[in-house]
């Protein structure tokens, strides 16, 4: 289908029905042009009525006019009809009355997790090849790289239950939270509070070592089964 965008252009300024306001308002003549496109192209496709290739043609070209015709149709009908599906999906988008409809460009942040240390994360919890046997095996824990002597806090409030050697975690400290976790703290060069200790949220209480079986200078931090 050939449309001459030389007819809209003179169509448009020939016309006398954009108000002195509608002619500087980007959003009105757009609308304007975009009925006038309308206008042209229907008018073309009735010209084509009687035609092998035309609107009601079995060619190719017949199937686009149709296509056209059918994707500009709904497009109007859709705007003008509304309904239960429309408000559904606006109400989807809308955070709040006054908001303007809009999909969410990117997804929330997600909150940043509590961590005993200030360092790089190494390995978080799951299955890893072991860096001493070179074996498959299931790390329960979160471990955090830092400098030997750094400060350890408690990521949560609760009570000191375990605080000395603990077989292959070397020195640790194990706390239970006043929710009923066990927080496993490993690897410390030492530990700064005892069995029954209360400690609070951000309070330090051991320094950042590498004992037990490590291969160097960081934290486990594990929430125990």
């Amino acid at each position: 289908m050939s449309l001459e965008l030389s007819n809209i252009s003179n169509t448009i300024n020939g016309s006398n029905s954009l108000s002195s306001s509608d002619e500087k308002n980007p959003r009105s003549i757009a609308a304007k042009v975009q009925a006038m496109f309308m206008e042209v192209m229907i008018k073309t496709m009735e010209d084509t009525v009687g035609a092998e290739d035309g609107l009601f043609g079995n060619s190719s070209s017949s199937e686009i006019y149709r296509g056209m015709f059918r994707e500009q149709m709904a497009a109007t009908l859709g705007g003008q009809l509304g309904g239960p599906l429309r408000g559904q999906l606006e109400k989807g988008l809308v955070k709040d009355q006054g908001d303007v409809v809009k999909p969410e460009l990117a997804p929330p942040k997600p909150e940043a997790r509590a961590l005993p240390v200030a360092g790089v994360v190494t390995s978080e919890v799951g299955w890893r090849r072991d860096p001493i046997n070179g074996q498959m095996s299931l790390h329960k824990g979160t471990d955090i790289a830092a400098a030997v002597g750094t400060p350890i806090q408690a990521v949560a409030d609760g009570t000191v239950i375990e605080s000395g050697a603990k077989g292959t975690f070397g020195n640790a400290v194990v706390i239970r939270t006043d929710d009923g976790r066990n927080m496993l703290y490993a690897h410390n060069q030492q530990n700064f509070v005892r069995v029954g200790d209360r400690v609070v949220r951000g309070e330090a209480i051991a320094a950042v070592g590498a004992t037990g079986r490590a291969t160097g200078p960081h934290v486990h931090f594990e929430v125990l089964d």
